[in-house]
C-alpha cells in the first residue's frame, strides 16, 4: 500500500477536515498531541498484517493488534501488541510498507490510553535523527554508491534527495563524507555542525607529518 492508502486503512474519512492530509505531513493540529477515536482498524477489533520499515531500513512483516493511533509532535503512531515481538510495540504510520486486514480479532486493554502509552514508549528509546540530504548526483549513481534501498531517495532539483532516520550523528558525516558528493543538508542543522568538526579533523589529520 502506498502511504496515502495506509492512512485510509486507519482512518475513516470523517477523522479529518477537507481535504484530508497527508500523513507525515499533517498540519491539523501541528501543536496538539491527541487520540484519535474513530480509528477504523481499532474500531473493527481485528488483528492487522504489517510490513514495516525501521529506522534502520530494515523491512519486517508481522502480524499487529492496533490499540490506538495518536498524532504526537507531528507524526502519526498506532500502538498495539507485536505478535512477532510477543509485546507492546510503537509504529509509525509513514513507515508501515503495506498493510492488510486478517480474520484473526483481538480486545484492547480495558481504559486503555493510547496518548499515554504513545508518550511513554517515545520516552524509553534513543534518539532517531530524521536526515534530509540534498546530494549532487543521479539517482543511478547514488544507488551504486550505497546500499540504501532505492524508496529512501527522490529525484528533485538536478539532484536526488536523501531521507533516512539514524541514531549516530557522527556515522552520517561519515558516510556523507565517503560519498565524496557536493550536498547541502536541509535537516537537522546538527548534523551541519558535525560534519564540519569532522572535517576540521580530516584536515588535521592531513596536516600531520609523524606519528
Amino acid at each position: 500500500m502506498s502511504r496515502l492508502d495506509v492512512r485510509t486503512f486507519f482512518f475513516e474519512k470523517s477523522d479529518f477536515p477537507e481535504p484530508a492530509p497527508v500523513i507525515h505531513r499533517s498540519s491539523y493540529g501541528l501543536s496538539k498531541s491527541y487520540e484519535i477515536g474513530r480509528c477504523s482498524a481499532v474500531q473493527t477489533g481485528q488483528c492487522v498484517r504489517l510490513q514495516y520499515r525501521s529506522a534502520r531500513s530494515e523491512v519486517t512483516e508481522r502480524v499487529f493488534d492496533p490499540h490506538g493511533v495518536v498524532y504526537h509532535a507531528g507524526l502519526w503512531y498506532t500502538i498495539g501488541y507485536c505478535h512477532l515481538r510477543q509485546g507492546q510495540r510503537l509504529f509509525r504510520l509513514d513507515r508501515i510498507q503495506q498493510v492488510e486486514v486478517t480474520s484473526e480479532t483481538f480486545s484492547s486493554p480495558v481504559n486503555f490510553d493510547a496518548l499515554e502509552a504513545v508518550q511513554r514508549a517515545l520516552a524509553s528509546v534513543p534518539r532517531v535523527w530524521q536526515i534530509e540530504v540534498w546530494l549532487e548526483t543521479t539517482l543511478e549513481e547514488v544507488l551504486r554508491q550505497t546500499r540504501f534501498p532505492k524508496a529512501l531517495f527522490e529525484e528533485a532539483d538536478n539532484g536526488v534527495i536523501l531521507r533516512v532516520d539514524v541514531e549516530d550523528l557522527p556515522w552520517m558525516a561519515r558516510f556523507l563524507a565517503g560519498l565524496g558528493l557536493p550536498l547541502i543538508i536541509h535537516h537537522p542543522p546538527e548534523l551541519r555542525t558535525v560534519l564540519r568538526h569532522y572535517a576540521l579533523t580530516l584536515a588535521n589529520y592531513a596536516e600531520r607529518t609523524e606519528a
